[in-house]
Formats: structure tokens, C-alpha cells, sequence
């Protein structure tokens, strides 16, 4: 469940960086150096085990990544925060990449079938 709740999270997140290195550099980073800095700061760090998603991912499957010190959230509503977090990315995607295609009525088709920017006669 994890697996595919990350898979639609990174096809979200390609949707809205639209540059796969660039994805792939900045999920890994997320993971693995954003996440664990606000782990030094005592309340922070906290929210951070509990709601990032090395520890969603963690208690969406039941593995232990953290110390035994640490409050994950049990599976059914781990993986109901990271489905929601997958979500949040795809929607975002489907509507930034709506936004940007020019067949989707924001490019040269649309205004070429509504008149606009076309010459008047003298």
C-alpha cells in the first residue's frame, strides 16, 4: 500500500516540477535531508516523525526506520494521511499541467476558433 501511495505521490510530483531529475532530486531531498534537520528542534522534530513521510511510509507499513522513542501513527491512518498528501500532489499536477497545455483552451487553438487576435478588415 505504501509503495503505491509513493508512486502516485512522485507521478504528482512530476505533474508539478515537470522535470523528472529535478523530481527525483527534490522527493530525495525532502526525504532524506529536509526531513530529519527539524528532528534537532524538540517539537518540531516530533510532528515531523510523526507527519513526514519517511514516517507515514514507516507506519503506513508497520517497519521500524525510528527510534522506538518515536510516535508514528498506526497503519490504517498512516496510510490515510499519505493517501491524502498523494492526492494533494496529483490534483495540484492535474491542474498546473491543464494550466499549461495548449490544447487544453489556453493556447493559440482557442483564441484562433473565438476571433480573438485576428485581423479586422479596413
Amino acid at each position: 500500500m505504501a509503495t503505491a501511495l509513493a508512486a502516485a505521490l512522485g507521478v504528482g510530483a512530476g505533474a508539478v516540477i515537470r522535470n523528472q531529475v529535478g523530481t527525483v532530486i527534490t522527493v530525495l531531498g525532502l526525504l532524506y535531508v529536509a526531513e530529519p534537520i527539524p528532528g534537532f528542534i524538540p517539537h518540531a522534530g516530533t510532528a515531523v516523525q510523526t507527519y513526514g513521510l519517511g514516517g507515514l511510509a514507516s507506519g503506513a507499513t508497520g517497519t521500524t526506520g525510528f527510534p522506538a522513542s518515536a510516535h508514528l501513527l498506526g497503519q490504517v491512518p498512516a496510510a490515510l494521511v499519505f493517501a491524502a498528501y498523494a492526492l494533494a500532489f496529483l490534483v495540484t499536477g492535474a491542474v498546473l499541467l491543464r494550466r499549461r497545455d495548449i490544447a487544453a483552451g489556453g493556447g493559440w487553438r482557442a483564441r484562433a476558433t473565438t476571433g480573438i487576435n485576428r485581423r479586422s478588415p479596413a
